[in-house]
C-alpha cells in the first residue's frame, strides 16, 4: 500500500489536535507525580513561534498521485519493477492517494490545518515520459501549474521537490540511472525546464530529497530500481550519492546564473539524519556518534560547504576497505564549484539513534551491519563502524497520555481515535482525512 502525505503531515495532525485543547500544549498524565513537568500555555512568550517560522507538510509524487499511466505519464522505476513483479495494486503507487485527481481536496484539507507551506514533488515522467526533454507532456506540465495555483489560492506557499526517487525507467535502461554520470546531465536538463516553467511562482526548492537514504535503500535492494537478487555493491551506494550531490550542485549553479536574479528562489538539498548520540560518556562512543553523523548528514552537506567529503569518512572507509575506491573523488574543478552551492539545509529527521564504537563488545548492544530502524543494510551507516544500541521501548506509550496520534512502524496508530478505510484511495485515514502508508521494501 503506497499512499502517503509523509510523516510530516501526521506530525502536523498531532500538533493540530494538541492545539485544539485551549491553554495547553500537552496533556500529561501526572497523577501522583512529584516532578510535574511545566505546562506550556498558548500565551507564554517563551514558547511563541517566531512570525517568520513556516509550518508545513510534505508529499511525494509516487506515494500520493496515483494515475500512473494517465494523461501521457510515462513509466518510472517503481512502475516498471512493481508491474514486472506483479505486485497487487494496493501494494503499488498505481492509485495511491489518487491525489492527481483529488489534489484540490487535499490542498484544502492542508489549508484547514492552517499550514503555511505545502510541499510536493514533481513526477519526472509526468513531464518527460521517457526522460527525453524533446518529448514534453503538456498535460503533465499543466497539472503542476494547477497544483501551484491551488496552493496559493488557499493562502499557502508552494515548496517544490524536483526529484524524490521516481526517475524514468527509460534512463535506467539506457545508461543505468544514478550509477552513471549521464544521469547528472539528464537531471540538470529536467531541473532547468522546471525552473523555467514554474520558477516565477516558487520561493523554495529542494533539488533532490534524501539522497543518502535513497541510494542506500536502492542499492541494498529495498527500493526500485534495486532488487534483493541483484549484485549491488557498497561502491554503488557511494557512486549514486556522489552523482546526486553533483546533480544538485550543477543545478544550483545553473539556477544561480540563469534564474536567480529574476526569480530570487532559494535551493536546498534534502538529507536524512538519524541524529546519533553516544551510548556513554566514554571517548570512543563520543567519537563514534560524531563519526555516524558525518556518514549521515555530513556525507551530503560537507561537500556543499567545504568542497569535499569529511576527512573522517575517507579515513574510516580506507581502514575498512583499503585502497579500493568505495568513495569517488571530486575533481579539482568540482572542489572549487561545490562550496556554497546551497541556500538552506533541508534535514528530514525521523528518529534518533544511540551508538557505540563497534570495536567494544557489550551484550546490551545490538549487532552491527544495521541501518537506522534496525534494518539490515550495507554501506553508509554500517561503514561508520558503530553499533546501534537497542533499548526497550515497550512501555513508551504507557508513560504519556496525550490523546495525540503517533505514527509507529508501519500503520500502527496510538491514540483516542479510529482509523477508517478509504476505498477510493487504497489508504487508511485518520481524523481530518490525513492519508498515509509506507511503500513496499525488498523487491
Amino acid at each position: 500500500m503506497v499512499c502517503s502525505t509523509a510523516a510530516a503531515l501526521v506530525l502536523v495532525a498531532a500538533l493540530a489536535l494538541v492545539a485544539a485543547s485551549p491553554g495547553r500544549a500537552l496533556n500529561l498524565d501526572t497523577t501522583g507525580a512529584d516532578d510535574v513537568p511545566e505546562i506550556v500555555t498558548e500565551t507564554d512568550p517563551k514558547y511563541q513561534i517566531p512570525k517568520s517560522f513556516l509550518l508545513g507538510a510534505g508529499t511525494a509524487s509516487y506515494q500520493t498521485e496515483g494515475a500512473w499511466n494517465k494523461d501521457g505519464k510515462g513509466e518510472n522505476v517503481f512502475d516498471y519493477l512493481y508491474h514486472k513483479r506483479n505486485y497487487p495494486t494496493n501494494k503499488t503507487g498505481d492509485i495511491a492517494c489518487n491525489s492527481y485527481e483529488r489534489y484540490e481536496e487535499d490542498i484544502k484539507l492542508a489549508a484547514q490545518m492552517k499550514l503555511d507551506v505545502y510541499r510536493f514533488s514533481i513526477a519526472w515522467t509526468r513531464i518527460f515520459p521517457n526522460g527525453d526533454i524533446a518529448e514534453k507532456n503538456e498535460k503533465g506540465v499543466q497539472h503542476y501549474h494547477n497544483v501551484i495555483k491551488t496552493i496559493k489560492a488557499n493562502n499557502m506557499k508552494p515548496m517544490v521537490t524536483i526529484y524524490q526517487f521516481d526517475h524514468p525507467q527509460a534512463l535506467e535502461t539506457k545508461f543505468g540511472g544514478w550509477l552513471s554520470e549521464q544521469m547528472v546531465e539528464a537531471y540538470v536538463d529536467f531541473a532547468d525546464f522546471v525552473f523555467s516553467e514554474y520558477g516565477s511562482e516558487i520561493e523554495h526548492w529542494v533539488t533532490i530529497n534524501e539522497a543518502n537514504l535513497h541510494c542506500t535503500l536502492v542499492y541494498n535492494g529495498l527500493f526500485p530500481p534495486g532488487t534483493r537478487d541483484a549484485n549491488h555493491t557498497v561502491a554503488d551506494i557511494y557512486k549514486c550519492i556522489h552523482h546526486e550531490i553533483l546533480a544538485h550542485a550543477t543545478a544550483y549553479r545553473l539556477y544561480e546564473q540563469k534564474y536567480k536574479k529574476e526569480q530570487g528562489g532559494l535551493l536546498g538539498f534534502g538529507s536524512v539524519s538519524y541524529l546519533a548520540r553516544p551510548n556513554s560518556s566514554e571517548w570512543d562512543d563520543i567519537i563514534a556518534s560524531d563519526r555516524t553523523n558525518m556518514f549521515d548528514v555530513g556525507l551530503l552537506l560537507h561537500p556543499l560547504i567545504y568542497g569535499d567529503y569529511p576527512a573522517v569518512v575517507k579515513e574510516t572507509l580506507k581502514l575498512a576497505h583499503g585502497d579500493e575506491p568505495f568513495l569517488p573523488e571530486f575533481t579539482e574543478e568540482q572542489k572549487q564549484t561545490l562550496p556554497g552551492a546551497i541556500d538552506f539545509v533541508a534535514v528530514n529527521a525521523y528518529l534518533a539513534t544511540i551508538v557505540a564504537d563497534r570495536r567494544k563488545e557489550d551484550p546490551n548492544r545490538g549487532g552491527g551491519g544495521r541501518g537506522p530502524g534496525m534494518i539490515p543494510m550495507k554501506g553508509v551507516w554500517t561503514d561508520a563502524n558503530v553499533t546501534t544500541v537497542v533499548q526497550d521501548t515497550s512501555n513508551i506509550y504507557a508513560e504519556v497520555n496525550t490523546r495525540v496520534p503517533t505514527m509507529h512502524c508501519k500503520k500502527k496508530i496510538e491514540g483516542d481515535f479510529t482509523l477508517k478505510r478509504d476505498t477510493t484511495r487504497r489508504s487508511f485515514t485518520a481524523p481530518g482525512q490525513i492519508h498515509f502508508s509506507t511503500p513496499p521494501m525488498g523487491v
